[in-house]
């Protein structure tokens, strides 16, 4: 596998420092480290430590409330940190402020699973000095992170004091008013510090959460506690070309994964890792659409599931963006990938929603819904934390987008065993939910007042992506209802079921028979449409510059809508063909879910430029910081997206009915390889220039360009549809 790596020269910006500290975070799915320098930067700054789901309480603030509006906020934080080692040479600093810097390499070494950085400094008097930095994130004693950096004199021989601190993050009052960005406040306090142990204890504001910090190290350090921080100095001379490595060891324990006992070392994370290195699931011959496509899948895998209660969060681990808040995206955008390579994880990652039933319950009643569960629109422990409804509760589609991700796993691993242990009943109640909201009239069944994926056109009347998707749903309920009635007969009976069935044949949709396609609801198209120069323009997203009730006034569209519906449904017909570029035509691409979906779609329609365009945005986006963004960390929606993009639009596999295969028309995709799961049958796709090559683990019968193929012996070559 190919490392990640960056090299620059010269004054480093403080932009590029902030988007390297996420490309170069280490993780391992209960907690993740910022890629900062060990010797810092010479100034205060926040250095990144965050836990998945270790979170404070605080109250929200409304000047008009509502009882039923979320009360309380709740938000990951950086937590306290003992990776800074300050290093004087000769008494001078050894960091970007108080010398010059010459060059730094940085690479990810993704075979090893860990992030290596060499840079060198230089003196007032041009003594050069070479720092060496080796951080990985355990991933077997996932609680530990663990740092080994080695200074070395390359002029002439030097004095080197050492300062090891232990400390409270620092807070820095943001001036973004962006609300993808976490609000700076103080969220811990310190507790206790046990110096004979070397122990330093902490918890939450709201005392919900407590956390403890064990730091040791191979150097003698002596500590002295000032307040809350704790420093440790350690002094020598080195010779010329003579090294002084460090080691740090730090382990953070907290209530959510229990110890795991045992010597964190390097042989046990490397033994660790050979789950993830023993399979490839998509090669390029493109050496650097590989380099990036394994990059952001290791980063991927390694971003949560390692229990049930927590998820992936909309940043991983790599920054507060978000404030560490699980969304639909995990499902939609980022669980195909598990559930078509790791099935393991991809279960552990839908039984976490079923951990927080009761909240969902809870949720349902506070919304005066009196049947089945409502998935909140942004949580960390099940309950609502969207205070912006609109844009919230108001996207009861995350109820079908859930299920669409069960029913997925089902269909492509067989794995029934999750229906029988409550999944059946849980994809019945997220159901109950949107039948019991929706209403019956002469025309049909409609679901009012609901945001689709398009945030940009709010608490509309029968979105097209809504109700698809809760058409999927329900049949999915109608289908399997005789075989697992037995565990639903106390809350769903053949009365529902009558009526389900009624929904899904009178749910609403609008077509439109001059532009041949389906409008994504009742009245966006009687919207004023909004100027191409505002749409177009560089300056986004507009909901930093726009007012939401500009926005929602017009005809224009955040991110794929009803594209995006019949892309995860496999709908590629005529009405598609209209609608994408009906819709393309008014998307802004502001939130980073949208050029996958439209992307998948330009492959399988084979618009060459377009698909060629949007691979290449979703795979730079962060690597490249198109947004300008990544400095609050990955967008692991769009690194899901990215492997969509691969399944779906280039390899054109879906499981949802079968296995189906249909390769996009585009000749110029081709030396890639796909490898998945299905049916514990493990299956490669190579895709040539003029035809595809299948192989299997056993015989298997599949769909291929709508025609049925039984592959007994191993390996078979078709022609590419073109």
């Amino acid at each position: 596998m190919l490392p990640y790596e960056t090299l620059y020269h010269g004054t480093i910006s403080n932009d590029l420092l902030l988007k390297d500290e996420t490309l170069f975070h280490v993780a391992n799915g209960y907690l993740g480290k910022k890629g900062v320098f060990t010797e810092g930067y010479g100034y205060p700054h926040k250095r990144g430590l965050f836990v998945n789901g270790f979170y404070n309480t605080f109250p929200y603030h409304y000047e008009e409330n509502a009882s039923q509006f979320p009360q309380f906020g709740k938000t990951i934080m950086s937590l306290p940190d003992a990776s800074l080692i300050a290093i004087e040479m000769n008494g001078c600093l050894l960091d970007l402020t108080h010398m010059n810097h010459i060059k730094t390499f940085r690479s990810f070494d993704i075979s090893q699973g860990i992030t290596k950085r060499t840079t060198i400094y230089e003196n007032t008097n041009k003594d050069l000095y070479q720092v060496d930095e080796v951080i990985y994130a355990h991933h077997h004693h996932l609680e530990n992170v663990n740092i080994k950096l080695t200074v070395t004199p390359l002029s002439n021989a030097a004095n080197i004091t050492c300062h090891h601190h232990i400390q409270m993050p620092n807070i820095h009052e943001s001036k973004e008013r962006d609300p993808r960005v976490a609000y700076e406040r103080k969220h811990l306090t310190f507790k206790s510090i046990d110096l004979n142990n070397q122990i330093y204890q902490f918890e939450t504001i709201s005392k919900q959460f407590t956390g403890s910090l064990h730091f040791k190290s191979n150097i003698d350090f002596k500590y002295d506690v000032i307040h809350d921080q704790v420093i440790g100095k350690y002094a020598t001379e080195l010779n010329q070309h003579q090294s002084l490595m460090i080691e740090l060891s730090l382990k953070y324990l907290c209530s959510h994964l229990p110890n795991i006992e045992g010597d964190a070392n390097f042989n046990s994370h490397l033994e660790a890792l050979k789950t993830y290195q023993q399979h490839q699931p998509v090669i390029f011959s493109d050496q650097e659409k590989h380099r990036k496509i394994s990059y952001l899948l290791y980063q991927l895998f390694h971003a949560g599931g390692v229990n049930t209660k927590t998820s992936i969060a909309a940043k991983g681990l790599s920054g507060e963006g978000y404030e560490g808040h699980y969304f639909w995206d995990t499902e939609v955008y980022m669980l195909p990938y598990f559930i078509y390579n790791y099935p393991e994880k991809a279960k552990r990652l839908l039984q976490h929603r079923m951990v927080y039933i009761k909240e969902a319950r809870e949720e349902a009643a506070n919304l005066h819904v009196s049947r089945g569960i409502k998935i909140p629109w942004r949580s960390i422990d099940g309950t609502e934390l969207s205070p912006y409804f609109l844009a919230g509760s108001a996207q009861i589609h995350i109820n079908s987008d859930i299920a669409y991700a069960l029913i997925l796993y089902v269909k492509t691993t067989n794995d029934i065993s999750i229906l029988e242990d409550d999944g059946f009943r849980f994809i019945v109640e997220l159901g109950l939910y949107i039948l019991t909201y929706g209403f019956f009239d002469d025309k049909g069944f409609h679901l009012m007042q609901v945001t689709g994926p398009d945030e940009y056109t709010a608490l509309v009347d029968d979105n097209y992506y809504t109700n698809s998707m809760a058409s999927f749903h329900f049949q999915f309920i109608v289908d399997h209802f005789k075989t697992y009635q037995h565990l639903v007969s106390d809350i769903f009976d053949t009365h529902d079921l009558e009526v389900m069935t009624k929904a899904i044949q009178e749910m609403t949709y609008y077509y439109d028979e001059d532009l041949k396609l389906y409008l994504q609801d009742a009245t966006h198209h009687l919207r004023k449409p909004l100027s191409k120069d505002i749409i177009h323009h560089s300056d986004k997203p507009l909901m930093l510059r726009y007012h939401p009730h500009f926005i929602y006034r017009h005809q224009v569209l955040k991110q794929a809508d009803s594209i995006a519906a019949d892309v995860l449904l496999n709908r590629y017909d005529e009405n598609f063909e209209h609608g994408f570029s009906y819709y393309l035509d008014q998307t802004t691409h502001d939130s980073s879910l949208s050029k996958c979906m439209y992307g998948i779609g330009a492959y399988q329609l084979g618009k060459a430029s377009l698909a060629k365009q949007f691979f290449e945005d979703t795979l730079s986006l962060d690597l490249e910081d198109k947004n300008k963004h990544t400095k609050n960390g990955l967008h692991f929606a769009n690194i899901g997206g990215s492997y969509l993009m691969i399944l779906k639009g280039i390899f054109g596999i879906d499981t949802m009915d079968g296995l189906s295969i249909n390769p996009t028309p585009i000749v110029s995709e081709k030396d890639c390889q796909i490898m998945f799961k299905y049916h514990d049958n493990v299956i490669q796709v190579s895709l040539n220039e003029n035809d595809f090559e299948i192989q299997v683990s056993k015989p298997i019968t599949l769909m291929i360009y709508g025609v049925s193929y039984l592959i007994e012996n191993n390996k078979r070559i078709l022609k590419r549809k073109i």
